[in-house]
């Protein structure tokens, strides 16, 4: 099977990890599914000392004359499960369940250990049938899933806890804000498209330089000192999920043939891909399922390492997912010798028709935390910002855990007008009210958003009788500059209105309050009268 997450081809071998799974009877009767412990680890005298304790990670039970398997990965088939889902859901949860939310353990195989995920959140990113088991698994184990896709007419899933995950666009809400500052905090993020990490490195070579190689092929529990930056790489998306969302895991279950297809298109890609899979399932013939670790030399020069099945696996997860019928059905033939990761029409249509966010350093999927070349500068006007419309500004985002210091910011000290600490704050209390709305875009340096700060408050409650919100936000720090660039603004002071929810006219800029310009504009704001900005700025400058 291959498990490999997808990187490109590196000098020297190429490395795959894979794994045995088989079903049978045990003594107690009852039938099991499992990963097979290779006859050399059960032949080592040091591993046969360690596999006594059968709550020890390397313990195995004996399933017929030739065939042990690991305690860890053994669970029981239900009634109504058939071999080949249950050897199918087996090894699809885990690479996409159980790698997306490892939890750190004290005493790795120890009693008290429990492998529990209640209240962590993970998003889901894809919209295909293994991105749907992935979320239903990860619901149904007890996590807040959010699956993230393309597709506007994808429903939740009737399996287990399915019906909890909640299923949004890669652009949220009205403000269409990215899905990532949208659902703020998250522990895990299991991607099912592409792979974000850094670009020929993979899973296994990332756990090794952590480990050393001899370490069990590269299994996580076995060290509690993992250092997942190293894993993350040196990925600028990955660092911003995990300092932004506070993020701690990334998954990417990319195959080799998925990344083929990714990077070759569909044209050129499709064969090579299907090439590459039937190379694997005629080299899984000639490997010898009794070593760790198996070279081809050649011109494949492929290196397969066997990969030990992680604490809890089996009992835990997969036996959890099978109890409550999540299951992932095998498509392949009946009796197959070889399962292997096949490539994804959808996954690579949804991959490809992904909305692109340019607004960062780099091209990326729309969503994603985006990082600036360099800071936006505003600087104090007194002139109308924009000459387009702010129903057609663009629609930007970048994610934020916390904003500057706010000393000194301009803050509304009265009821009269509402403080926006955020675009969330924005979209709840103004946008999906369906309000009508004048928002002041300050900012702590600007000393004329500070005249004119009093200014705001005392037309806001002359104004108190009329059915309009007055809102202010500061568009310093991190927080004001998301805000200031969704809405497409980058100077101070400025003022945005919102009729019935959306934005409506020219941002405009004022010196000096009472305005005849803002005055016009509210006018305008509140007859109901359509916006033209060439007959508002001739009233403005009062021709006929």
């Amino acid at each position: 099977m291959d498990t490999s997450p997808g990187a490109p081809p590196r000098p020297g071998s190429q490395v795959y990890g894979y794994f045995s799974i088989a079903t049978g009877t045990i003594d107690t009767g009852k039938r099991v599914v499992g990963i097979v412990c290779p006859s050399e680890y059960l032949g080592s005298e040091k591993k046969s000392k360690q596999k006594k304790d059968s709550n020890n990670l390397f313990s195995t039970v004996k399933l017929d004359n030739t065939t042990h398997i690991f305690n860890n990965s053994i669970a029981i088939i239900p009634e109504g499960i058939s071999d080949a889902d249950a050897i199918s859901t087996s090894y699809a949860s885990i690479v996409g369940v159980h790698c997306a939310f490892i939890p750190k353990l004290n005493d790795i195989g120890g009693s008290k250990d429990k492998f529990r995920i209640d209240g962590g959140s993970v998003v889901v990113v894809g919209g295909a049938d293994f991105s749907c088991f992935v979320a239903d698994s990860l619901a149904t184990l007890g996590a807040k899933v959010t699956q993230v896709t393309t597709d506007r007419f994808l429903s939740p899933r009737k399996v287990g806890k399915a019906s909890s995950v909640s299923i949004i666009q890669p652009a949220v809400g009205k403000l269409k804000l990215g899905f990532s500052y949208a659902i703020g905090r998250f522990d895990a993020l299991v991607d099912t498209l592409t792979d974000e990490a850094k670009v020929g490195e993979t899973m296994l070579q990332s756990y090794q330089k952590s480990y050393g190689s001899d370490d069990a092929s590269g299994n996580p529990e076995h060290n509690p000192d993992f250092d997942w930056d190293v894993f993350e790489n040196s990925s600028a998306v990955l660092r911003e999920l995990k300092n932004r969302n506070k993020c701690s895991r990334y998954v990417s279950t990319l195959s080799t043939s998925q990344r083929i297809l990714r990077d070759e298109g569909l044209v050129f890609g499709r064969q090579r891909a299907n090439n590459h899979i039937d190379e694997l399932i005629k080299d899984f013939k000639t490997v010898s399922h009794n070593k760790l670790s198996s070279k081809l030399s050649g011109k494949k020069n492929r290196e397969y390492q066997y990969v030990i099945p992680p604490a809890k696996f089996g009992p835990e997860t997969l036996q959890t997912l099978l109890d409550n019928k999540v299951v992932y059905p095998s498509r392949q033939q009946k009796n197959a010798e070889v399962l292997t990761r096949q490539w994804s029409l959808k996954d690579y249509w949804e991959l490809t028709t992904w909305p692109r966010d340019s607004s960062g350093a780099a091209n990326i999927r729309f969503g994603f935390p985006v990082i600036d070349d360099i800071d936006t500068i505003m600087d104090e006007q007194d002139t109308v910002v924009s000459e387009s419309t702010a129903e057609n500004s663009p629609i930007l985002s970048e994610i934020s855990v916390a904003d500057d210091d706010d000393d000194d910011v301009v803050k509304p000290k009265t009821s009269y007008v509402k403080r926006i600490d955020g675009l969330d704050y924005l979209e709840q209390e103004i946008l999906s009210k369906d309000k009508d709305c004048l928002l002041f875009l300050s900012a702590k340096y600007c000393r004329t958003c500070k005249y004119l700060a009093p200014q705001y408050t005392k037309l806001a409650r002359d104004k108190k009788e009329e059915d309009l919100v007055f809102a202010q936000a500061d568009l310093s720090g991190k927080v004001g500059k998301t805000i200031g660039k969704t809405l497409g603004v980058n100077a101070v002071p400025s003022f945005m209105m919102f009729r019935k929810g959306k934005a409506y006219g020219d941002v405009i800029s004022v010196s000096r309050l009472p305005s005849k310009k803002l005055n016009l504009a509210l006018k305008y704001l509140t007859s109901g009268e359509k916006w033209d900005s060439r007959k508002f700025r001739t009233e403005v400058e009062g021709k006929k």
